[in-house]
């Protein structure tokens, strides 16, 4: 039960994360996915498993502001699943028409979510390019 848990928890957002990067190359504009307690706000707090959203980036400030409509909306995950970023994707992966992941200040966006529950862990890669690499671990 655990490992369908935390499967589905990263099943969940690295879909998320690839709905965004199709959704800015469809688009030909920023869309931001970003961590999200209540579906409304991005924050920097908490990790990924609080939830998230996925937006418009009208004005290009990977800030999810009044107008800028969610396009999804995903809860926290279910069980005790955490899920961590560093660096750069701690907080929000941003992606520009090409379908690369791109902060507004231009700078590309590269690092890891790790997904861990009982000592088991998947990592999600996001490259350089923009794309997802998921690979086993322990924690």
């Amino acid at each position: 039960i655990q490992d369908n848990r935390l499967v589905a928890g990263v099943n969940e957002l690295s879909g998320s994360i690839n709905v965004a990067r199709s959704e800015a190359v469809k688009r030909g504009t920023r869309v931001v996915v970003c961590k999200s307690a209540n579906g409304s706000d991005c924050v920097s707090t908490g990790n990924w498993e609080q939830g998230w959203i996925i937006f418009v980036d009208n004005n290009n400030d990977a800030i999810r502001d009044t107008g800028e409509a969610p396009l999804r909306i995903h809860e926290a995950v279910e069980g005790n699943v955490t899920m961590t970023g560093n660096g750069s994707v701690a907080d929000y992966i941003s992606y520009v028409s090409e379908g690369r992941a791109q902060t507004p200040a231009g700078v590309s966006q590269a690092g890891t979510i790790s997904a861990c529950l009982s000592g088991k862990q998947r990592v999600m890669q996001l490259t350089f390019a923009g794309r997802l690499k998921i690979t086993r671990g322990t924690c």
